[in-house]
């Protein structure tokens, strides 16, 4: 809510969140990355301009999501009131290759929704300072708002409208907006691109916003984001033949004699904020940034840093491959390495596993513990060459061998039609004592089918004798005899009428104690 015109606030910070519990969290985080600011949240661009008369804040933090109505207007009347304050924009589609291109020299910075908390609150403190020049000559404020700003967060609006521009020496022209892609741009005689890039290169100028007109012209059919690309980089490629402007995230060109630091990290904004923050720790310190591991794995071989600054997750690599790098360069390996990530696991095992880093400094951190801790890997000095070591890369462990898969079983071979293979000879058999033959039994009597009676009877023809499979030999006991053996008494068949007999009969078998089994037969 707007305060009364009676209360002065202090300089800060002035948050515009359309959504008040996600206003509540990023003031927190505005709370925690700049503890010496007042903070103040609103939901609209004219609560907004109000509570800026009495704040004059130094940073305006904005939310594009949802799209707000007026946005041209407004950022018309920061340019008149607050020309030397900072714009950070909160936006989702935001292209990284085109925030890297376009670096500090925008009016406005922009943070990809949702946003990595040790990006934005390094964003918050290299907007916020500290500074080592004067306000507004080290990168772009409000001040040097220019067409790309405006046509960029248009874009991320979505927005579907025609803005229109003025330059103070008489000239003008229109981009039109189709739901966040540019579809037209005119100025004089041109249109399309080449009116596009016109524009593009004016000074800044006035902007107005007005509805597109239902007879649309279509003279562009480019995606912005690789427009706006090829856009900046011309642009670019037009200032450097004018006098370059100071940019502290690079080697600063004054000679300096204090230690050496490589700071490696693929976050633009973050190698803004470790650089002013350590510029101003020590005026002396030479700063040297990267931002991905190659290029800190170069920088660091030619000009041997006393300290390198590495973050964790890059564009092209991790921080453990950095670390292993440097560990075999005979011009690197005594380098010691502050690490800086929010990954706090990977962290602790790239400390573990590689010599060379001294210390570790968890993301989001604020500028004191940034100095402290840089100054502690400094006063410790360069590392013994002998003490370097790197944990061994595992070998890739081997597949496993593929299991074959049984052989079929194989087919009998018939008799009749496949001749049997050749068999190796056999051993001769080896000699074995000749097996006793037990005693004879008494022969036993066999009734005949006509006798149903008792008496002798003659052993038939027939009869077979039969040996058991061999079983152990039980002694008998010494104190006793063997048992007389006795003949097992006859069995009489049962009766059946004549007639009604099988053809053959199979007499029961008799079964004597020397184990000897007799069959007896006959035949009718």
């Amino acid at each position: 809510m707007p305060t009364s015109s009676s209360e002065t606030l202090p300089r800060g910070i002035l948050l515009v969140e359309e959504y008040s519990a996600l206003g509540v969290a990023i003031s927190s985080a505005l709370h925690k990355f700049a503890p010496l600011h007042k903070i103040e949240v609103t939901q609209s661009f004219e609560e907004a301009a109000v509570v800026a008369v009495r704040m004059q804040p130094e940073l305006f933090v904005l939310d594009l999501d949802p799209p707000p109505l007026g946005e041209i207007a407004f950022f018309n009347h920061l340019k008149g009131h607050y020309p030397d304050t900072r714009v950070l924009v909160i936006a989702a589609g935001t292209s990284r290759e085109l925030r890297s291109e376009r670096g500090t020299r925008g009016a406005i910075q922009f943070i990809e929704k949702p946003f990595d908390l040790a990006e934005f609150g390094a964003a918050v403190q290299a907007l916020l300072g500290p500074w080592t020049g004067p306000a507004g000559s080290v990168r772009g404020t409000l001040r040097d708002l220019s067409t790309i700003d405006i046509v960029q967060m248009k874009c991320l609006a979505i927005s579907t409208a025609t803005v229109g521009l003025r330059t103070g020496d008489g000239k003008s022209g229109e981009i039109h907006f189709r739901k966040g892609q540019i579809i037209h741009a005119a100025t004089g005689l041109l249109s399309g691109r080449p009116a596009l890039e016109e524009i593009v290169s004016w000074a800044p100028a006035e902007f107005t916003e007005a509805e597109l007109p239902e007879e649309e012209r279509v003279t562009i059919e480019v995606l912005w984001p690789p427009l706006l690309l090829d856009l900046i980089r011309k642009e670019e490629t037009r200032l450097q033949k004018q006098p370059p402007r100071a940019n502290p995230a690079r080697r600063s060109p004054v000679p300096k004699t204090g230690h050496k630091i490589l700071v490696i990290d693929d976050t633009e904004m973050l190698l803004i904020f470790v650089a002013d923050v350590l510029a101003t720790a020590d005026p002396t310190f030479q700063i040297l940034t990267a931002p991905t591991g190659a290029e800190g794995i170069r920088l660091a071989k030619i000009e041997q840093p006393d300290l390198i600054l590495l973050d964790y997750s890059l564009s092209d690599m991790t921080g453990d491959k950095v670390c292993r790098a440097l560990l075999e360069s005979e011009r690197a390996v005594h380098i010691p390495v502050l690490m800086m990530s929010g990954h706090v696991t990977e962290l602790a095992r790239t400390a573990a596993d590689h010599s060379n880093v001294v210390a570790a400094l968890p993301k989001p951190f604020l500028s004191g513990s940034l100095v402290d801790a840089v100054e502690k890997a400094l006063a410790a000095g360069p590392l013994p060459k002998s003490a370097a070591k790197v944990a061994p890369v595992a070998a890739p462990e081997a597949p496993p061998a593929p299991v074959a898969p049984p052989p079929p079983a194989p087919i009998a071979p018939s008799p009749e039609k496949t001749p049997p293979e050749a068999s190796p000879p056999k051993a001769a058999p080896q000699e074995t004592p000749p097996l006793k033959t037990p005693p004879p039994a008494e022969e036993p009597t066999t009734p005949s089918p006509n006798d149903h009676g008792g008496g002798s009877a003659q052993q038939s023809p027939s009869a077979k004798a039969e040996w058991p499979a061999a079983q152990p030999a039980t002694p008998f006991p010494l104190s006793s005899a063997p048992p007389p053996v006795t003949s097992a008494p006859p069995i009489e068949p049962p009766r059946q009428p004549w007639g009604s007999l099988p053809g053959r009969l199979a007499a029961p078998s008799l079964v004597k104690q020397t184990g000897l089994r007799v069959t007896f037969s006959c035949e009718v």
